[in-house]
């Protein structure tokens, strides 16, 4: 990050009140997260959906005209920008992702425009990033807000070779762990100077004019992992069971969790993007260790490449035994490993009209291996050899 510069007093976080107040102690997070994206205004949150769901408030308040807008997303990602945008009062439209990248190519998601399209999120997913210089001037040529996802992608800017975070009208950042970033809350910036002052009218008006409390907060985040991975176990399994009917039926209860305006206590934001080149090399180098010994490998097909302008969020690969994944998943867990398995596709859920059949193929045998600081070097070369042991055996018995 470029060294931050004086900055003035103005608006930049959201109190328990709902209003918008200026704070010293965000000025330099404020100016570094300026300076990396080209943005006029930061606006910190609680948490990134609370920053998503205003700017797509603010999408929509600029174009009234459009009496039922529509926004294209990513058919792999979490729940979390399809839910902001059905807050928000839009319909969802899913691309499907390039199966070697995971990610949406930017004519998928073009020709899926209407009249009725008005914004597109492009998430950089599992830190894999796509140039969007072409798909900026598509957008602005047609009147199409965009929004960039940084939250799996974001690097130091002597890494960003493809200028992720620089194209897109608002550009969301969040320091959940376990993101790129840690230490609680998020981030919307936004090209637009007079954006903070529209916000303020947002902020009372519904969804919510206060924010959950903690413990209520804490029961709707676990019931609504539950009720998630209940319906992916359904819709993987292929029991007939329709998922959407009942997902959108139970929605409306959750959407406490993506309003989470006020930052936390002790928010250093500054601190997080000061350490990122750091975090970025350590990120690097323990996937470089899966990737020169996984890439040719039999049985399991790469998505993180590292390529130039990429980082690494959790080394992702698919195995091609998909009807195994479960039994290979566990098997690592039970070495001791952390493993993962995100994500379902959200069309599924919100928009099952939306074929996405790449979206859907990597979903069901997709692995994801964590790189950051809650795994050592000799930890990720233990999780290597077990990878190799499983993925052996696997294509053995298929071998039979």
């Amino acid at each position: 990050m470029t060294a931050p510069q004086p900055y003035g007093e103005k608006l930049m976080r959201i109190t328990e009140k709902n209003q918008l107040t200026s704070d010293k102690t965000l000025e330099e997070a404020k100016e570094m997260l300026c300076s990396f994206t080209g943005a006029k205004e930061v606006l910190f949150t609680g948490r990134a959906a609370s920053g998503l769901y205003l700017a797509l408030r603010l999408i929509r308040e600029k174009r009234k005209d459009i009496e039922v807008p529509e926004i294209i997303l990513p058919a792999l990602s979490c729940s979390t920008a399809a839910n902001c945008a059905i807050m928000a009062g839009y319909k969802v439209r899913f691309a499907d992702v390039n199966p070697q990248t995971a990610l949406p190519d930017p004519e998928t998601m073009q020709a899926l425009a209407g009249p009725s399209t008005i914004a597109l999120v492009f998430i950089h997913l599992f830190g894999n990033t796509t140039h969007l210089q072409q798909l900026a001037a598509w957008c602005k040529q047609n009147n199409i807000a965009l929004v960039e996802d940084l939250v799996h992608s974001v690097m130091p800017d002597t890494a960003n070779t493809r200028c992720s975070g620089t194209f897109g009208d608002f550009v969301i950042f969040s320091f959940n762990a376990p993101k790129i970033l840690s230490g609680g809350g998020g981030a919307l910036c936004m090209r637009d100077d007079a954006a903070i002052e529209r916000i303020a009218a947002l902020l009372h008006e519904p969804p919510y004019k206060q924010a959950a409390e903690p413990a209520l907060r804490k029961q709707l985040a676990l019931g609504y992992r539950h009720l998630h991975h209940q319906l992916v176990h359904h819709d993987r399994s292929g029991d007939g069971f329709d998922i959407h009917s009942f997902f959108m039926g139970i929605r409306q209860a959750f959407d406490a969790l993506m309003w989470l305006p006020e930052v936390p206590a002790g928010f250093d934001p500054a601190k997080q993007l000061s350490g990122l080149s750091e975090n970025y090399a350590r990120r690097m180098d323990k996937a470089r260790i899966y990737l020169e010994a996984l890439r040719d490998v039999e049985g399991i097909s790469v998505i993180t490449s590292l390529g130039p302008g990429e980082n690494c969020w959790r080394f992702s690969f698919c195995i091609k035994q998909a009807e195994k994944l479960f039994d290979f998943s566990e098997k690592l867990r039970n070495d001791g490993f952390h493993v993962s398995n995100l994500y379902w596709p959200p069309n599924r859920f919100f928009n099952p009209a939306d074929a996405c059949p790449n979206a859907n193929k990597i979903a069901r045998s997709i692995v994801n291996l964590w790189v950051d600081d809650a795994v050592s070097t000799a930890e990720v070369k233990a999780c290597l050899t077990s990878v190799q042991k499983h993925v052996n055996a696997m294509e053995h018995l298929s071998s039979k």
